[in-house]
């Protein structure tokens, strides 16, 4: 009987001595179906420093706690606690010697953006990983929308523009300087005190990571500037085929 346990170890911890390490050995598809799409992100959880059997219960914790398994409403796709702790007690776990320059290998991996055979699922290792993928995302969406603006969307027209609308009608230029400038430094309580523990390393590539999101972002709003204009002329060409309507009523209404 297995107890479904979530990873709360730190990979970084006893930096000074070797130590027994087991993780899952690598199974692309999740052991409880091949249906489940959030297996590959938790397997990289399924490592401890401290039993075989910690590592059992870290895939344990997936089964009971998915919508995909033990939570799952179509029953077809239930699995009962018992058949659980038998596929847990089923699947490979691998064991090694980590030492210290694993550790600080580990640590240089991550800040090259780099992986290693088995990763370990340490809170640190989450979060920067996490930032990371977040990074990707909006250079990739910042990229997509670049190129579909360029391909798709006509130059803005040179026409009448419709009233009541200064801040769209505002230069392009004018308009990202405003919305890209950096905020004003808030000023800090003189009695409050943040306590980290984090290594440097660690720090500087959540750091590095923030001001590549930064950039993403701004990269991003460039790229919206285009088909904003784009539909700055559509509603000019709107608006003046309104006016145009409204004219012709008049002369209709002369005519009578």
């Amino acid at each position: 009987m297995y107890t479904a346990l979530a990873n709360t170890e730190n990979y970084f911890c006893g930096d000074d001595e070797s130590r027994q390490l087991w993780y899952l050995t690598k199974q692309s598809v999740c052991p409880f179906g091949d249906h489940c799409k959030a297996w590959e992100k938790h397997a990289k959880t399924c490592w401890s420093a401290i039993s075989e059997h910690n590592v059992r219960c870290y895939v344990k914790q997936h089964a009971m706690r998915s919508s995909n398994h033990h939570l799952a409403t179509d029953l077809s796709f239930f699995i009962a606690e018992d058949r659980i702790d038998e596929i847990v007690g089923e699947v490979g776990v691998t064991g090694c010697t980590d030492t210290a320059a694993d550790r600080a290998e580990w640590g240089r991996s991550l800040a090259k953006g780099t992986k290693r055979k088995h990763e370990p699922g340490a809170e640190t290792v989450a979060t920067v990983q996490q930032l990371q993928a977040a990074v990707q995302q909006l250079q990739a969406a910042a990229g997509q929308v670049s190129q579909s603006s360029c391909s798709a969307l006509p130059p803005p027209r040179a026409l009448m523009p419709p009233p009541g609308l200064p801040g769209l009608l505002s230069p392009p230029d004018s308009m990202m300087s405003t919305l890209m400038s950096e905020p004003a430094a808030q000023p800090g309580m003189r009695d409050q005190i943040v306590m980290v523990s984090m290594q440097a390393s660690q720090l500087q590539l959540l750091l590095d990571t923030v001001r590549r999101s930064k950039e993403a972002v701004k990269s991003a709003m460039q790229a919206l500037v285009i088909p904003l204009q784009s539909l700055k002329g559509e509603l000019a060409v709107l608006h003046n085929a309104e006016l145009l309507i409204q004219e012709s009523q008049v002369q209709v209404a002369n005519q009578r």
